[in-house]
């Protein structure tokens, strides 16, 4: 598809794509179908019984585009789906002033483009737009700087939506990481203390090392909540057992440390990581992302 500047003796004078080449041929212009005279498309209209209304105005006046053939149904107050058989008879008035009202604005046209409230454009029309609701409206003397500007804002807004998605994805990922650490230090710090665990079995052991035969694999030691299997190293003294229990509660100590410091810090990076994409989704336009970067650089 292209899109060409036309005079009034169908001289191409410019487009979008391949400007040089088109530019002094002669476009054929197209077929206008039924002639815009309200009453006469009206009139055609209804002879579709079969088809959507919007469909029916398309097929009768093909010279008018999607968004104009739905600004005039808007107007009307009817749905572009609904079928012509079913077209209320006391809306037909609605429908003919709609026509006449569009065709009329349509032999003085004014390009303009409506754009959401953070500059994304939406809708580039040459009659007044009810259907865009609160929108900008940005009015041109010329279509074909009309034209240049909505591509030009159509791809600067794409291009901060997809800065804005690289960070989303960025800042979802480290997210989500973080989600998934912090589950595994739960899952691992809920399975108890080893280290009280391990200091409590080199405690026995010292206690009843005249009641240990070298070389066993575990003994059965009294506790305060009943006898206690102690698992031993049958190659080690009793002594050598207590003393690498007490070894490995050090570790397990450590270890359960430096889980709970990772934790409170994968608790941090979720919370800067929520917020973040809290506040990104609030960034609409090239300057609010630029000031969103250099405050969270």
């Amino acid at each position: 598809s292209n899109v060409l500047l036309i005079s009034e003796h169908a001289a191409i004078m410019g487009a979008f794509k391949r400007s040089k080449e088109l530019a002094g041929h002669t476009q054929t212009p197209l077929s206008l179908g039924v002639p815009l005279d309200p009453e006469a498309l009206a009139t055609t209209v209804r002879t579709l019984e079969q088809s959507p209304l919007g469909a029916a105005i398309k097929k009768c006046s093909p010279q008018l585009p999607p968004i104009v053939i739905a600004e005039l149904l808007h107007r009307a107050g009817l749905s572009p789906e609904m079928p012509v058989a079913l077209l209320p008879v006391d809306r037909g008035p609605a429908l003919l002033a709609a026509i006449s009202s569009v065709i009329d604005e349509l032999a003085n046209p004014q390009p303009r483009i409506y754009s959401q409230r953070n500059g994304t454009p939406l809708h580039l029309s040459i009659i007044p737009l009810a259907l865009p609701g609160e929108c900008r409206e940005d009015r041109f003397d010329d279509i074909h700087k009309a034209l240049q500007s909505f591509v030009s804002w159509k791809r600067s807004a794409e291009n901060i939506a997809g800065e804005r998605r690289t960070l989303e994805l960025r800042f979802q990922s480290t997210h989500d990481h973080a989600r998934r650490v912090v589950a595994a230090i739960d899952t691992d710090l809920a399975g108890g203390d080893r280290a009280e665990q391990y200091q409590r079995y080199g405690s026995l052991i010292l206690q009843h090392l005249s009641s240990i035969v070298p070389g066993s694999v575990q003994v059965t030691l009294p506790g305060t909540d009943g006898e206690i299997v102690v698992p031993l190293v049958p190659t080690r003294t009793p002594s050598q057992n207590a003393q690498r229990y007490f070894e490995k509660a050090k570790t397990s100590k450590r270890a359960r440390h430096l889980a709970e410091r990772r934790r409170a810090v994968d608790i941090g990076r979720i919370d800067r990581s929520a917020m973040l994409l809290s506040e990104l989704e609030r960034v609409t336009t090239r300057q609010e992302l630029k000031t969103f970067m250099e405050r969270h650089h």
